[in-house]
């Protein structure tokens, strides 16, 4: 698909305004950049919404506005760290099994596992609770540090002496994401924040996904089921 609107593809552009009150819905970016459309696909993440990054003209509607207080993006990151050796097994749990198969929020993992690769790359996956001891150290050398002294804890020293290099991807400290993915505290809220506005204004994405939640799957399907109903509208 990408190569048929490569061209069409705005980067480093963030929207800030969105005006559905006439008949065309002008969108405005940081850039001072307009654009107009019939209707539009809003797919940015539910915190985006949450705090207000981008002002609706008229504003979202009071039944959105209550909906989005009932579910949270809470802190997220994974760590990839590859070395070069492997001293560890596929999934490295903290709790017993059936804790572990309850509560998946924090898992270290071969990342290489049923991939053609021969690298060794050990991923530590955080959400909720476990993340925030993470990410709340702020700084990236702080929470590598900290991922390895539990790595060097667990397997005896063998981290750091087999450490190539790494790459961390937290979630809560990117900007235009603020959270990992979406918790519903009530799940009528999510069919009310995936209705559209005045059949002008759309919304895909994870959060709206009844099935897939969480996924990038679930945020491509709501993607294909919005503009089959745009198109339908």
């Amino acid at each position: 698909m990408i190569p048929n609107i490569q061209d069409r593809i705005v980067y480093n552009s963030p929207v800030i305004e969105i005006d559905y009150s006439g008949e065309q819905v002008i969108v405005k970016t940081s850039g001072n950049k307009i654009y107009e459309a019939d209707k539009i696909l809003v797919t940015v993440p539910l915190t985006i919404l949450q705090n207000s990054f981008i002002n609706f003209t008229p504003s979202l509607p009071d039944e959105k506005l209550d909906a989005l207080t009932l579910v949270e993006m809470p802190d997220g990151l994974k760590v990839f760290i590859e070395f070069s050796e492997r001293f560890y097994p596929d999934i490295v749990m903290f709790d017993d099994l059936l804790q572990a198969s309850i509560n998946s929020n924090h898992t270290y993992y071969n990342a290489a596992f049923g991939k053609d690769s021969k690298r060794n790359v050990l991923a530590l996956f955080a959400v909720v609770q476990p993340a925030t001891r993470y990410t709340s150290l702020q700084t990236e050398e702080a929470i590598f540090n900290k991922v390895m002294g539990e790595l060097d804890a667990i397997f005896d020293g063998k981290a750091s002496q087999y450490y190539v290099k790494h790459i961390i991807q937290n979630w809560s400290q990117e900007p235009f994401i603020q959270g990992s993915y979406s918790h519903y505290d009530d799940y009528d809220a999510l069919d009310i924040l995936a209705q559209p506005i005045d059949n002008k204004v759309f919304f895909a994405g994870e959060a709206y996904s009844s099935e897939s939640q969480a996924t990038v799957h679930g945020a491509a399907e709501t993607a294909y089921q919005m503009i089959e109903r745009m198109l339908k509208a």
